[in-house]
């Protein structure tokens, strides 16, 4: 079973596909990249201090490293909310 690993340096075609893939938006303007519509809040995932409270769900001024961080632990936190069916399998053994 290959396992996900975690690469900090990605090109932003690849993190344009992460983002996509957790159908998050993801824009680039003169101050770094922002993202928009996580499917968890920065403080639900550690991270209070990044929020812009004057826009929930949104976080921006990022470089694209932050970015592809933020979108790797939302997709690990998706994977572990995933009910597992391994142990389901071995319970019928």
């Amino acid at each position: 079973m290959a396992s996900a690993r975690y690469a900090p340096h990605k090109t932003a075609d690849e993190v344009i596909r992460r983002a996509d893939g957790l159908r998050v938006k993801l824009s680039q303007s003169k101050d770094g990249w922002s993202l928009e519509g996580l499917p968890f809040s920065l403080a639900q995932l550690g991270y209070a201090n990044f929020e812009d409270a004057k826009v929930p769900g949104r976080v921006s001024s990022l470089s694209l490293g932050e970015v592809n961080h933020f979108l790797y632990v939302c997709e690990q936190r998706l994977v572990a909310s995933q009910p597992s069916h391994r142990g389901t399998f071995e319970l019928f053994c």
